[in-house]
């Protein structure tokens, strides 16, 4: 098993993957979006749904529009699938590294940066 970014994948059966989806909302939305506020989710997906200069490469069902403004965390998980599987299409080929070169990362996701990992 390994924990990424903090341990390799290679030769690993499992992995327990950390994600930074506050780096991709504005990618994703073209601007901030406070998750914490409802209204401002149901906007934001609304806008991208019918938004078909970013459309991407896939149909996305009506279940998996209503379950991301269903909470922050699955509006998080829907905004991180949706911007790499975005940045996979185009060819991104570094999309699954850790953004070390993202200042950002320390400030929007700090809780877990840094921290050395004790088993």
């Amino acid at each position: 098993m390994a924990v990424w970014p903090f341990e390799s994948l290679e030769n690993k059966d499992v992995v327990v993957a950390e994600c930074y989806p506050a780096l991709y909302i504005k990618s994703v939305y073209g601007y901030p979006v406070t998750k914490s506020k409802p209204t401002e989710v149901v906007k934001a997906l609304s806008l991208l749904r019918h938004d078909h200069s970013k459309a991407i490469q896939c149909e996305i069902e009506m279940e998996t529009w209503m379950h991301a403004v269903s909470s922050d965390d699955e509006f998080d998980t829907f905004t991180t699938a949706y911007y790499v599987f975005n940045e996979i299409m185009v060819g991104c080929e570094d999309i699954l590294s850790y953004p070390k070169n993202i200042p950002e990362c320390k400030t929007l996701e700090g809780w877990i940066l840094g921290l050395s990992l004790r088993m």
